[in-house]
């Protein structure tokens, strides 16, 4: 088989199994005949950064790009939306207000969530919330209370963070969007120390040596993605608060694939951190990521 009909053929195999229909050239040509402003407008967005207004009503991303009264009156009502939360679901931030220096609680951290949120200021008080509640989760009562840095509550997972699985590059793309790349197959689990496996508790579903390392792993990897989406939302310029994704999975394999951290990642990315993937590029990808994988990330 050649490689063209090769292709050809990975790529309806991932159609089939995603149950995705196949579109012709005329169709796909009739598809984006169709496309209405305010959809055209969020291509737009998601696959280059750029923000089209064509009125708030219609499209919510215009919304994103407001003076600085507007935003202090959406960070003031945010404020007001957390205090009215039930103490009960809160428990981690209050906790963390009375311990945590107060840059994480200031007015531009505040509007960090909130455009993330597309300035919708009750969706970000919210994030916001589950943000430290997931911190509380991932790192533990006594380290989510320390700074996102390498000397404190990242400590522990070096051997994660020096595996190189997930890194900011050292350039943004042209909307000055944060770029981070990832590389599978850098998993490494021999470099991980007995401290960094035991520094959290996890339930092992697994019964063989190495699917019993793999949660703890699991969970240190977890932390070393955190510090670095949260170093990209300290330092994007991108209006949505938006990071761009590079997968190299020219050298992965199956055993790469750790669905504990995938599920984790979907969840935190979602719901708590404070910056959202606005694209995924992946680059090079065995047989295995396009009849298995991809259905399952999409």
């Amino acid at each position: 088989m050649t490689p063209e009909k090769e292709d050809a053929f990975l790529a309806l195999s991932a159609l089939s199994v995603a149950g995705l229909p196949r579109f012709s050239e005329e169709q796909e040509a009739l598809e984006r005949a169709s496309l209405t402003d305010e959809e055209k407008a969020a291509i737009l967005a998601d696959m280059f950064g750029k923000y089209c207004c064509i009125g708030p009503r219609q499209n919510k991303r215009a919304r994103r790009d407001l003076d600085r009264e507007s935003i202090d009156f959406l960070i003031s009502f945010m404020k007001s939306e957390i205090a009215n939360t039930p103490a009960e679901e809160k428990q981690a931030l209050m906790e963390a207000q009375t311990k945590c220096e107060a840059d994480e609680f200031s007015d531009a951290r505040l509007e960090t969530f909130l455009r993330c949120e597309g300035m919708n200021a009750k969706l970000a008080a919210q994030r916001f919330i589950a943000y430290w509640q997931s911190r509380l989760e991932a790192f533990g009562p006594t380290k989510y209370l320390m700074r996102m840095t390498l000397s404190e509550a990242l400590r522990d997972d070096l051997a994660a963070i020096e595996d190189g699985i997930c890194c900011l590059l050292p350039f943004k793309d042209s909307s000055g969007r944060e770029l981070i790349f990832m590389e599978a197959c850098r998993r490494r689990i021999e470099n991980y120390t007995s401290e960094s496996l035991v520094s959290f508790i996890v339930e092992i579903p697994y019964v063989i040596l190495r699917s019993m390392l793999t949660p703890m792993v699991s969970v240190s990897q977890l932390r070393a993605w955190w510090y670095v989406f949260e170093v990209a939302s300290r330092k994007n310029n991108d209006i949505g608060r938006a990071v761009v994704n590079v997968s190299w999975d020219k050298n992965s394999t199956i055993w790469g694939f750790d669905r504990h951290v995938g599920d984790s990642f979907i969840r935190l990315e979602k719901t708590a951190w404070p910056v959202r993937v606005a694209a995924v590029h992946v680059c090079c990808s065995p047989k295995f990521i396009v009849r298995v994988m991809k259905p399952y990330v999409k």
